[in-house]
């Protein structure tokens, strides 16, 4: 005989029967809030926050549901509700105590959940609740490669706004720069290398020149050469960026690079630029300089 959690779990998780139904579950004496599925320990909250029914979690409230517990992946309703994008929830949970830096199984607090759906307007919540920019994470992705693997180029500007750290390395593919080279986001590269990542980083063996060169990718290319990636910079297997360009058109704009000679005017404001405090664009409208010359450090022009 199924008994009334039991009951109450699965018509929240059939998502059929109206709130004032749900309500008198709950009502019941026998019905817990915060009963956990025996099988993943998913409660009610989790179910609601999944799909971001803020009426729902507010009756779930209502009668005491637990804002952070977890299931056996240790995914809290805060994670399910970013992981949809579901703003409204998330800023119900966070004004109920929802811990906006709790991990999951993986590693991945909230934040990285936002950042991969580009949910700009759970990014900017959670932020404004504490959650950290640069966690610490051994496993997974942090916020600023989540945004970058997945091309959402509006939360990695608030990230950076917030102070993220373009250099950070994860343990698969490197920085944020790399791994928007390496899915071909010439879009979220141009972010990162605009707010001063650098383009000659080794990480995970190589800069992301070579990982843009080998993945063919002639426009990320393009840009990190323009942003002064090192065509002559060598891997940790002694390799330059064109020994490994699978497409032709990566390895003529690496060769002929290799071969002209840098433009004065070209080296002087990547010069300028590694002079400047991050971001740079920020610092260039103050300098001393006349406005074409400002527009030009900062690629406008």
């Amino acid at each position: 005989m199924t008994d009334s959690n039991e009951i109450l779990l699965q018509t929240i998780q059939d998502n059929r029967h109206p709130l004032e139904y749900i309500k008198n579950l709950l009502a019941c004496s026998e019905a817990s809030v915060n009963f956990a599925n025996p099988r993943n320990h998913q409660t009610a909250l989790h179910i609601a926050a999944q799909r971001g029914d803020v009426d729902l979690i507010k009756l779930l409230f209502s009668y005491g549901a637990h804002v952070n517990g977890g299931t056996v992946d240790l995914m809290t309703p805060l994670h399910e509700a970013c992981l949809g994008g579901h703003p409204e929830a998330v800023d119900i949970l966070i004004a109920e105590g929802a811990d906006t830096n709790t991990r999951n199984i993986d590693g991945s607090t909230p934040l990285c959940f936002a950042c991969a759906k580009g949910s700009l307007k759970c990014t900017r919540l959670l932020i404004e609740a504490g959650a950290e920019v640069n966690p610490l994470l051994t496993v997974t992705f942090p916020p600023l490669h989540e945004a970058a693997l997945n091309g959402h180029v509006h939360c990695l500007e608030m990230l950076m706004q917030m102070g993220a750290n373009l250099e950070k390395s994860e343990n698969q593919f490197g920085t944020a720069l790399h791994v928007a080279c390496l899915r071909g986001y010439v879009e979220c590269a141009r972010t990162l290398l605009h707010a001063g990542a650098n383009p000659n980083v080794i990480k995970r063996h190589q800069a992301p020149l070579h990982t843009a060169a080998l993945c063919g990718d002639e426009d990320c290319t393009s840009l990190l050469v323009e942003y002064g990636a090192n065509v002559y910079q060598r891997n940790l297997q002694s390799k330059r960026p064109a020994d490994l360009a699978t497409d032709a058109a990566c390895r003529k704009i690496l060769q002929c690079k290799a071969e002209t000679p840098p433009k004065l005017l070209q080296s002087c404001r990547l010069l300028i630029r590694q002079q400047l405090a991050r971001p740079p664009a920020d610092k260039i409208p103050f300098l001393p300089l006349p406005r074409s010359l400002k527009e030009y450090l900062n690629y406008y022009r």
